[in-house]
């Protein structure tokens, strides 16, 4: 069995399964930095947001017509506990005057993510990309949900790229507050703690949502009070789209150490869609000033 024959399957057996309410159907979607997963949906009518569960990781060539049924069982049930009860509610998203004051924004690499940039209003930051995203907040499910900013919006709403960042740069610290935790709080670091044996100071800065917090480089100061507090220079090092790694400055510790652990930590531990780059930045307390040390 191959994956589109999978695929067919997979839609018909939960249709059937989810009845007549539902309209399920499959579609390839584009994901950060290139990355085509296999969608399935499941809409209701008059419900203007929708349940998907990429299946990818469920294929496999030699599966058997149970563990098919036990998969599509799953898929069923995990579909009806994200179906929504009432629609998302989008009227500020209309009007500029209103969305502007849920504008945030994150950071994509900017090879990686090519063919995005040409449909998107963005921002060079080194060899990464400042974008652009819409904070639904209160929605009906548990948890954040995000509307990507594409130029389609840009050009309804009127408005520049220079105004969508003025708006991100000044609500992100507020919708977005960040959070900066010592490795050892943090459950399950990011980092194999063997590979440090407690030697060197890591410090993971992110949001309170969690959600792209690697843009918090991006806030305000923030990098220079916690260089202050430190009484240090940092080494910052973007472990995933959602957070970075600070690491106070350290005598007799290069460059090509801390590049060799992100390229690790990159391939073995991050999935695809949420790596954002196998660089390093430093930033000089004395001159405010954030570097690319390399970019690979």
């Amino acid at each position: 069995m191959n994956i589109t024959s999978f695929t067919n399957r997979v839609v018909l057996a939960l249709q059937e399964q989810l009845g007549k309410n539902y309209h399920v159907f499959s579609r390839r979607v584009t994901k950060n930095n290139g990355v085509a997963l296999t969608g399935v949906v499941a809409r209701r009518e008059n419900i203007n947001s929708f349940p998907t569960i990429y299946i990818d990781d469920y294929y496999r060539e030699d599966m058997s017509e149970e563990e098919l049924q036990m998969t599509v069982s799953e898929m069923a049930e995990r579909l009806r506990q994200a179906d929504l009860k009432r629609p998302v509610d989008l009227s500020d998203f209309t009007d500029f005057s209103r969305a502007k004051c849920k504008l945030s924004f994150k950071l994509i690499n900017t090879e990686k993510n090519r063919k995005l940039l040409e449909d998107i209003p963005n921002r060079p930051f080194f060899n990464l990309s400042i974008v652009y995203f819409y904070l639904i907040e209160n929605a009906p499910f548990q948890g954040k949900a995000t509307v990507l900013i594409r130029k389609s919006h840009m050009d309804t709403w009127n408005v520049t790229e220079e105004e969508l960042y003025e708006a991100a740069y000044l609500n992100a610290p507020e919708l977005l507050p960040p959070l900066i935790e010592s490795m050892n709080e943090v459950l399950d670091g990011i980092f194999p703690a063997e590979l440090f044996e407690d030697t060197i100071p890591m410090y993971v800065l992110t949001n309170e949502q969690k959600l792209f917090g690697a843009a918090c480089i991006l806030y305000q100061d923030l990098l220079k009070s916690f260089a202050e507090k430190k009484n240090a220079d940092l080494y910052v090092l973007p472990s995933s789209v959602h957070e970075t790694i600070l690491i106070p400055r350290i005598p007799n510790l290069h460059q090509e150490f801390f590049l060799d652990i992100v390229s690790e930590v990159n391939h073995s531990q991050v999935e695809e869609e949420e790596v954002l780059a196998d660089s390093v930045f430093f930033y000089n307390k004395k001159e405010d000033t954030l570097y690319l040390l390399d970019k690979r």
